[in-house]
């Protein structure tokens, strides 16, 4: 803006547009502090393999499942830049706002152990593990 000249109001509108945008795309202020750090990551076998996290409202930007190193499943953020995977991740099941960044789901043997790990864009950009669980197939 040039100094001495007052922003129109569509400007004004314009701006507000975009403060609400960079908000609700996982990485704005209001959830940086509840959405920061290791969050609880759960597995659950009961029906499929299942993987949640809390607080629930906080998108992810990757998913991976590996087994001693070796990536069995992976999906990332559709958009380079956001936080979009929600809670609730089914084993092979590419949520909307995801790709899979692997060639499809590898099955997963009985008995063995994987590891499920969530990582997020953080407020500087910088991609950081958000949450971390190890299973036994059942």
């Amino acid at each position: 803006m040039v100094k001495g000249l007052r922003p129109t109001s569509r400007e004004c509108w314009r701006l507000g547009l975009l403060v609400l945008s960079v908000g609700s795309c996982g990485v704005g202020p209001t959830d940086l502090g509840r959405c920061s750090g290791e969050l609880p990551l759960t597995v659950d076998q009961r029906e499929g393999l299942r993987f949640t996290w809390e607080p629930a409202d906080c998108p992810m930007y990757t998913l991976v499942v590996d087994e001693a190193r070796v990536i069995r499943w992976s999906i990332w953020s559709s958009d380079d830049s956001r936080n979009q995977i929600g809670s609730g991740v089914e084993y092979g099941q590419v949520p909307p706002n995801a790709v899979e960044q692997s060639r499809g789901a590898d099955p997963l043997l009985a008995r063995n152990r994987y590891r499920v790990a969530v990582t997020r864009i953080d407020e500087e950009g910088s991609q950081v593990t958000a949450g971390t669980a190890y299973f036994i197939k059942d």
